[in-house]
């Protein structure tokens, strides 16, 4: 069994936990295998202190990243088990007999999801997320919808199209777009043509017919899409649809209507073939006719 240095020794019992706790944090590092650097313990150690206190969050940015960045080093290459366990021993004093449901603590999770909430640093703020939601699985039972929309707007592209595809995936798309929407009227903020692009191919992937029709005409209201790109999206919603739900989205009065006579009154002719062009057979006159006759019955 390796000794430790007695500087690591002492900053391991000089932290916020129980002197059995501190033991046995010092008792797994003389044990390991592939020893880790003294000045890792030592960074790993004041993070998960400043964490359980409540100091963390005003800490300075360059310490801040200085810790972070050497925890998320230490999980992602080759310690991830060590730490795992000197966190639970931080947060809850013991280590689970069997594998653990989780790599971190619940403790420490909902510590870490309240630091990501609170950080003014965008930079450290994607990076708390982008690990949440990378490493541990069923951290969405830790957060809602509206704690990760922030996302949308992050500059990282790969930290951006990794929240958005966990939020589709762990949420309903109603549930994004009605968070999204909570936050663009908080913020005054309008979606991101690249976020809004990236969303419309997770909703066309993720809802049925009649939710997706009312997700991408919430997404539409609150995007900075262009002109082109709106009709690109109708369009292609419009072509996968049958006959009967041809005729009840234009029998309808729903908003969906409202923007496609919009775009039809900005001269703008749809990539779907409402009317045949010139010199060529027409082939859906009288499905034209019938959703025409549909639609005034219903005026009547």
């Amino acid at each position: 069994m390796k000794t430790l240095p007695l500087t690591i020794e002492k900053t391991i019992r000089e932290a916020n936990i129980s002197n059995h706790a501190a033991q046995e944090i010092i008792e797994i590092l003389q044990g390991i295998k592939q020893e880790i650097p003294p000045y890792r313990v030592t960074r790993l150690m004041r993070l998960l202190d400043s964490l359980k206190s409540g100091r963390f969050t005003h800490s300075a940015k360059v310490k801040k990243k200085e810790l972070l960045g050497n925890f998320f080093d230490l999980v992602n290459y080759g310690h991830e088990k060590t730490v795992s366990r000197i966190c639970y021993l931080f947060f809850t004093e013991s280590v689970p007999l069997e594998e653990a449901a989780y790599l971190l603590p619940p403790e420490m999770i909902a510590t870490l999801v309240m630091a990501g909430n609170s950080e003014p640093f965008d930079s450290i703020k994607e990076g708390i997320w982008s690990f949440l939601i990378r490493k541990l699985s069923h951290v969405e039972r830790f957060v809602s919808p509206d704690e990760l929309i922030f996302g949308l707007w992050a500059k990282t592209p790969i930290i951006r199209n990794n929240i958005i595809k966990f939020l589709f995936t762990k949420y309903s798309p109603d549930a994004v777009v009605e968070a999204t929407m909570r936050y663009v009227s908080k913020t005054g903020k309008t979606i991101p043509v690249f976020a809004a692009r990236r969303i419309i191919e997770c909703t066309k992937e993720a809802t049925e017919c009649k939710q997706r029709e009312n997700v991408l005409t919430k997404l539409l209201d609150i995007s900075n899409l262009s002109v082109e790109e709106i009709n690109g999206v109708w369009s292609d919603y419009l072509k996968g649809k049958s006959r009967f739900e041809l005729i009840r989205i234009f029998s309808s009065s729903g908003s969906i209507v409202n923007e496609i006579e919009s775009l039809m009154e900005s001269h703008l002719q749809l990539s779907f073939h409402f009317s045949p062009q010139k010199n060529t057979s027409d082939r859906t006159a009288s499905f034209r006719n019938r959703v025409a006759g549909i639609t005034a019955m219903n005026v009547l």
